[in-house]
């Protein structure tokens, strides 16, 4: 018996640039073990270990557009996980990272002072692209997986032949009561095409704020019957170091 973990070590930067417009990157170490220090796969014996780098970058637009609609619309793109595949045994069959692209916007329903109302859209997809080659060799043609390198697949992966199919979409609702806000109600759909997946799910969620510290609670429901991910249950802990030492604002 053994055990396979992952981490990963990562520093984030953003900056505002205008009062519309803010930029943000993020870089990480990322280290994957998934068998011992020495296993045999076939005629090759190594360790069952990767290691890899990888880099965000993304842009947040909030026009002001003044009158009832200012700061109520937001715009951003994202692209995660840009980096050099991860190699465990043999570079030849390394997997590529899962570099994701994502862009979405929110708009705020209500915004007084006890209650706020947001609605939210995303679409993202994978920024990798693996073709099929034959090699033929004497009267038998064998399967050869050609991935191309992470920085070439930004542009190749956008192909013409089913792009849309491969595009997931989100939607959600969020509601806050408070001033400042105190309790969040969630609820948001996730729809992937069938030919690409076929995941949908329902999600709910609630969340609780005071002063520095908060509370997060999710539910995923899935529509496929018999999905491994039905009824999964996530808690986040919310600690904001800023507010820390400072008079609670209830």
């Amino acid at each position: 018996a053994f055990r396979s973990y992952e981490f990963a070590i990562g520093l984030h930067y953003g900056v505002k640039v205008t009062p519309e417009l803010a930029l943000g990157t993020s870089i990480r170490y990322i280290n994957s073990s998934l068998s011992p220090a020495s296993v045999q796969v076939g005629n090759e014996r190594s360790a069952g270990q990767g290691n890899s780098i990888s880099f965000d970058l993304a842009a947040l637009w909030r026009p002001q557009l003044g009158g009832w609609l200012s700061d109520r619309f937001s715009f951003g793109l994202n692209i995660s996980n840009i980096g050099p595949a991860m190699t465990y045994i043999d570079a030849a069959q390394a997997d590529p990272l899962p570099t994701n692209f994502r862009a979405g916007f929110a708009f705020r329903l209500l915004n007084d002072d006890y209650n706020k109302m947001t609605i939210t859209t995303d679409v993202s997809r994978l920024l990798v692209r693996r073709t099929i080659e034959f090699e033929q060799r004497g009267d038998t043609a064998l399967p050869r997986v050609r991935t191309d390198g992470f920085l070439q697949a930004l542009f190749t992966s956008w192909g013409v032949e089913a792009v849309l199919r491969t595009f997931t979409t989100g939607v959600g609702i969020e509601y806050w009561y408070g001033k400042p806000s105190l309790l969040a109600l969630r609820a948001g759909y996730f729809y992937e095409d069938q030919r690409s997946g076929g995941r949908q799910f329902l999600t709910f969620g609630a969340g609780l704020r005071y002063s520095s510290f908060g509370l997060d609670f999710s539910y995923l429901q899935a529509i496929e019957q018999n999905h491994p991910l039905a009824g999964t249950v996530r808690v986040s802990l919310v600690l904001n170091f800023p507010t820390l030492g400072q008079p609670s604002r209830q």
